[in-house]
């Protein structure tokens, strides 16, 4: 009994340790597990890299850089894969060599056969012949035969491609390109006469395709040959690779402008010439305190002139320290058809708040869009009829007098002509011409005379103004002042006919038209924007 108990420690601490022992084998046995699922995991992404076609990068250091394969062009069929590699094709030849000793080489080399073609048969059937006189030196080339071709087409003004079966150096190629010109072509004929019998005749002719035609002429030389289908909105080029690329960049250019859409708003308003500045916010005081302190603002520019003017919305003082922040006005005091651009804030002026303004006697608002170098007509127009002549046919005793009316058609109202054309730096170059025929009432004496034909009486006014804005700006004119008469009758109609009730106001008032123009650029949305 006591040996027991003596050996009963003993016991114990084998136990103990034998239980240690297993603790430490789970803990081993779980790590290896933890281990083991990471480096599956990183196995199997490595895997669908591979898949992928992605470069392996290990996180450890090695000596050299990895191999990035530069492909060339696809042009056709793509080439097989076994040519594409690092070492596609091995390619090395004495001296400077044409391109029909390098053509054998790349057959030799890839066992795919290559056709030089020089001869090409016109529209008209004519036989062309082009040469390929450029010569290279080929040394050690090796990599995909994509990566070479491009090099020869670069080198020797070619072009290749491939079919599947047989690799293709073309001396002359096509290509054709869309372009959204405008069809037709626009004169533009604006004649001008003075009271002192100055006549002033503008004329324009707007053609974008034989504009263009102009353009590519001297940039593809014979036998290369620029094809243009307004139709349609083609434009193909027949020519070596350099006269495409060149070409290319003269379309590019003229594709991106004709695809800018230009917002033309136009507002006519008359103002009231005794309470002109009540309109907007008091421009011509603020003119009068800018021009005091010398015409220039500290925080924005205000340039005052005798032609077009720029007026900075955001300026608040001028050089004296006076407060100009109601400067935001289109009340003007200005030679008539002279201008004034509102800049920078300009854009969030409201013309159809500016109509209900108590100062605005009547006013017109019209809107437009339309491409770069397009002629937008906007007419706000109404006809009237009247007598022109009369005819008598007498008649005998049984048969009275007959009378045949002409009517002559009288058309008044406003119109207006802009021409807006996007210049450098995505500026407008706005030509606007502006018209007002205004019917003032019969003759009297002629009326009183024949006492029926009729001889209208017309105001025409016009306005000319051409100017380069930036998107957003608005151009104020301050036109000419006429006299206007208002109208206006109460009461109900048969009291009123009758004398018993009602009543008839006339009054006649001195009106001031100004003119706003806003040209704007509207956002093309890109493909695939959301």
């Amino acid at each position: 009994m006591t040996r027991r108990r003596a050996h009963l420690p003993a016991l114990l601490g084998v136990a103990l340790a034998l239980s240690g022992c297993d603790a430490g084998i789970r803990s081993d046995a779980e790590s290896g597990l933890e281990d083991g699922r990471r480096l599956t995991a990183a196995e199997r992404a490595r895997l669908r890299a591979v898949h992928r076609g992605e470069i392996l990068r290990e996180d450890k250091p090695f000596y050299g850089a990895a191999v990035e394969v530069e492909r060339g062009s696809v042009n056709g069929t793509p080439l097989p894969r076994r040519l594409e590699g690092a070492r596609g094709v091995s390619l090395r030849l004495p001296g400077q060599s044409g391109v029909e000793t390098i053509a054998g080489a790349i057959t030799a080399a890839s066992g795919i056969p290559v056709n030089i073609r020089t001869r090409y048969v016109l529209a008209g059937g004519e036989v062309v012949s082009v040469p390929i006189g450029t010569r290279m030196a080929v040394k050690d080339y090796e990599g995909p035969l994509s990566a070479f071709l491009d090099r020869l087409a670069a080198r020797m003004d070619v072009a290749w491609s491939h079919d599947g079966k047989v690799i293709t150096i073309d001396r002359m190629t096509r290509r054709a390109w869309r372009i959204a010109l405008p069809l037709g072509t626009t004169e533009i004929t604006d004649e001008f006469e003075t009271a002192g019998e100055m006549r002033i005749l503008t004329a324009r002719r707007l053609d974008p395709w034989a504009d263009l035609e102009t353009r590519l002429a001297p940039l593809a030389p014979p036998p290369a040959h620029v094809t243009l289908a307004p139709e349609s909105g083609r434009v193909e080029v027949f020519g070596p690779p350099s006269v495409l690329e060149a070409v290319s960049a003269v379309l590019e250019d003229v594709a991106a402008t004709a695809s800018v859409r230009i917002g033309i708003e136009v507002a006519v308003y008359w103002v009231d010439t005794d309470r002109a500045d009540e309109f907007g916010v008091g421009l011509q005081t603020a003119f009068a305190r800018i021009g005091s302190a010398g015409g220039r603002a500290v925080d924005g520019s205000v340039l005052l002139g005798d032609g077009v003017d720029v007026l900075d919305v955001a300026s608040t003082k001028t050089a004296a320290g006076d407060n100009v922040s109601e400067a935001l006005t289109l009340s003007l005091s200005g030679a008539e058809g002279g201008g004034i651009v509102l800049s920078r804030g300009s854009s969030f002026v409201s013309f159809e708040a500016l109509a209900r303004e108590s100062a605005v006697v009547d006013y017109r608002l019209a809107s437009s869009v339309a491409q770069s170098g397009v002629v937008t007509p906007i007419a706000l127009t109404e006809e009237r009829s009247y007598i022109r002549n009369v005819t008598s046919e007498r008649g005998d005793e049984s048969n009275p007098t007959t009378f045949e009316y002409e009517i002559g058609e009288l058309e008044t109202g406003l119109s207006v002509a802009a021409l807006a054309r996007l210049v450098e730096g995505r500026r407008i170059q706005l030509a606007l011409v502006f018209s007002q025929r205004a019917f003032r009432g019969f003759d009297p004496d002629v009326l009183a005379r024949t006492g029926t034909i009729q001889a209208p009486t017309v105001d025409n006014r016009e306005i000319r103004n051409e100017t380069v804005l930036s998107p957003g700006e608005t151009l104020v004119i301050s036109g000419y002042e006429q006299d206007m008469s208002l109208t206006g009758e109460s009461g109900l109609g048969i009291l009123r006919r009758l004398g018993l009730g009602g009543k008839r106001e006339a009054a006649r008032r001195k009106v001031r038209l100004i003119l706003l123009v806003r040209p704007t650029l509207i956002p093309v949305r890109r493909p695939g924007a959301g």
